[in-house]
Protein backbone atom coordinates (compact mmCIF):
# COMPACT_ATOMS: atom_id res chain seq x y z
CA UNK A 1 0.00 0.00 0.00
CA UNK A 2 1.74 3.65 -0.58
CA UNK A 3 1.86 6.20 1.69
CA UNK A 4 -1.00 7.82 -0.13
CA UNK A 5 -3.54 5.17 0.27
CA UNK A 6 -2.27 4.45 3.77
CA UNK A 7 -3.34 8.33 4.35
CA UNK A 8 -6.85 8.15 2.74
CA UNK A 9 -7.40 5.43 4.60
CA UNK A 10 -6.35 7.17 7.52
CA UNK A 11 -8.16 9.97 6.90
CA UNK A 12 -11.52 7.22 6.18
CA UNK A 13 -10.98 6.28 9.66
CA UNK A 14 -10.66 10.05 11.09
CA UNK A 15 -13.85 10.96 9.94
CA UNK A 16 -15.31 7.60 10.69
CA UNK A 17 -14.41 8.17 14.65
CA UNK A 18 -15.04 11.41 14.67
CA UNK A 19 -18.74 11.27 13.27
CA UNK A 20 -17.50 13.67 10.39
CA UNK A 21 -19.26 13.56 6.73
CA UNK A 22 -17.70 16.38 4.88
CA UNK A 23 -16.13 15.61 1.90
CA UNK A 24 -12.60 15.74 2.84
CA UNK A 25 -9.67 14.91 1.05
CA UNK A 26 -6.15 14.37 1.36
CA UNK A 27 -3.06 15.10 -0.78
CA UNK A 28 0.09 13.81 0.01
CA UNK A 29 2.81 15.91 -1.50
CA UNK A 30 6.22 15.27 0.17
CA UNK A 31 8.42 18.62 -0.16
CA UNK A 32 11.90 18.07 1.80
CA UNK A 33 12.00 22.10 1.06
CA UNK A 34 8.81 22.82 2.96
CA UNK A 35 8.62 24.75 6.21
CA UNK A 36 5.21 22.74 6.94
CA UNK A 37 4.93 19.14 7.48
CA UNK A 38 1.26 19.98 6.26
CA UNK A 39 -2.04 22.25 6.02
CA UNK A 40 -5.16 22.50 5.68
CA UNK A 41 -6.48 24.55 2.46
CA UNK A 42 -10.60 24.44 1.99
CA UNK A 43 -11.53 20.77 2.75
CA UNK A 44 -7.77 19.69 1.23
CA UNK A 45 -5.65 18.71 3.95
CA UNK A 46 -1.66 18.30 2.35
CA UNK A 47 0.92 16.73 3.60
CA UNK A 48 4.50 17.37 3.20
CA UNK A 49 6.29 14.66 5.40
CA UNK A 50 8.12 11.82 3.03
CA UNK A 51 8.23 9.49 5.49
CA UNK A 52 5.41 7.33 6.19
CA UNK A 53 4.70 7.55 9.84
CA UNK A 54 5.75 11.55 9.84
CA UNK A 55 3.31 11.84 7.43
CA UNK A 56 0.60 9.97 9.44
CA UNK A 57 1.05 11.81 12.45
CA UNK A 58 0.64 15.50 10.29
CA UNK A 59 -2.32 13.77 9.38
CA UNK A 60 -4.13 13.32 12.52
CA UNK A 61 -2.32 17.05 13.67
CA UNK A 62 -4.02 18.66 10.47
CA UNK A 63 -7.18 16.63 11.30
CA UNK A 64 -7.65 18.19 14.83
CA UNK A 65 -6.58 21.06 13.56
CA UNK A 66 -9.87 21.62 11.09
CA UNK A 67 -12.11 20.17 13.96
CA UNK A 68 -10.40 23.06 16.06
CA UNK A 69 -10.33 25.75 13.46
CA UNK A 70 -13.84 25.37 12.96
CA UNK A 71 -15.29 25.79 16.63
CA UNK A 72 -13.20 28.81 16.36
CA UNK A 73 -14.71 30.44 13.52
CA UNK A 74 -17.92 30.67 15.38
CA UNK A 75 -15.64 33.42 18.00
CA UNK A 76 -13.67 35.06 15.05
CA UNK A 77 -16.95 35.87 13.57
CA UNK A 78 -18.30 37.13 16.42
CA UNK A 79 -15.57 39.09 17.28
CA UNK A 80 -15.47 40.97 13.75
CA UNK A 81 -19.06 41.69 13.73
CA UNK A 82 -18.62 43.24 17.41
CA UNK A 83 -15.35 45.38 16.23
CA UNK A 84 -17.76 46.46 12.75
CA UNK A 85 -20.40 47.99 15.20
CA UNK A 86 -17.51 49.52 17.60
CA UNK A 87 -15.86 51.14 14.73
CA UNK A 88 -19.69 52.62 13.41
CA UNK A 89 -20.15 53.79 16.83
CA UNK A 90 -17.41 55.61 17.42
CA UNK A 91 -17.16 56.57 13.99
CA UNK A 92 -20.52 58.50 15.24
CA UNK A 93 -19.62 59.67 18.26
CA UNK A 94 -16.93 61.23 16.61
CA UNK A 95 -18.61 63.43 14.06
CA UNK A 96 -21.16 64.10 16.25
CA UNK A 97 -18.30 65.89 18.41
CA UNK A 98 -16.93 67.76 15.46
CA UNK A 99 -20.19 69.11 14.59
CA UNK A 100 -20.60 70.20 18.06
CA UNK A 101 -17.11 71.93 17.97
CA UNK A 102 -17.83 73.13 14.80
CA UNK A 103 -20.86 75.17 15.96
CA UNK A 104 -18.82 76.10 19.23
CA UNK A 105 -16.75 77.82 16.89
CA UNK A 106 -18.70 79.23 15.02
CA UNK A 107 -21.12 80.85 18.02
CA UNK A 108 -17.82 82.44 19.56
CA UNK A 109 -17.90 84.09 16.12
CA UNK A 110 -21.28 85.27 15.97
CA UNK A 111 -21.78 83.79 13.09
CA UNK A 112 -24.42 80.87 12.26
CA UNK A 113 -22.45 78.49 10.49
CA UNK A 114 -23.78 75.45 8.45
CA UNK A 115 -23.87 72.34 9.21
CA UNK A 116 -19.97 70.32 8.50
CA UNK A 117 -20.46 67.82 6.00
CA UNK A 118 -16.48 67.51 5.20
CA UNK A 119 -15.90 63.33 5.69
CA UNK A 120 -19.60 63.13 6.86
CA UNK A 121 -21.20 59.98 5.84
CA UNK A 122 -24.90 59.43 4.17
CA UNK A 123 -27.42 58.84 7.01
CA UNK A 124 -24.42 58.67 10.02
CA UNK A 125 -25.77 62.42 11.09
Amino acid sequence: MSIEEKLKNELKALKRKAGITDDLDVVWAPDADSKLSGEVRGNTIYIYESEEEKAVNTLIHEFIDLLVSRTLELYVSFANAMIKLLNDIAYRRKEEIIETIARLLASQEGENMPQCTYGARKGRH
